[in-house]
């Protein structure tokens, strides 16, 4: 029965894809990326991908993930490290950014 209940179907999985697309700002992106990814990919001495591959995964310029990426760091959220990482600094409040509120009212996802 408890594997019912946290089992979640593609289907569900993929309109929670398409929701943080449509209706998520450029920073609410990233730090959903960041969050699902950002320790294996950006937060380590040798980042696998580049700032630029981070502007594609969200889907913006790279001017646009730059400014998203000033934000958040302001914010003291992340910190931009030399060689292309970005440290996550507080874990806690980076995936408070990624609640989704659908448009229609319905219960954020």
């Amino acid at each position: 029965m408890l594997r019912k209940c946290l089992a979640i179907s593609p289907r569900a999985i993929l309109n929670l894809r398409l929701d943080e697309r449509s209706f998520q700002t450029a920073r609410q992106r990233m730090a959903s990326i960041l969050i699902r990814y950002g320790k294996v990919i950006f937060d380590t001495p040798h980042p696998v991908a580049r700032r630029a591959d981070l502007a594609a995964m969200i889907g913006t310029s790279c001017v646009m993930m730059g400014r998203a990426l000033r934000e958040l760091e302001a914010d003291g959220l992340v910190q931009r490290e030399h060689g292309g990482g970005i440290r996550i600094v507080d874990e806690e409040r980076l995936a408070g950014l990624v609640t989704v509120a659908s448009p229609d009212g319905s219960p954020a996802l």
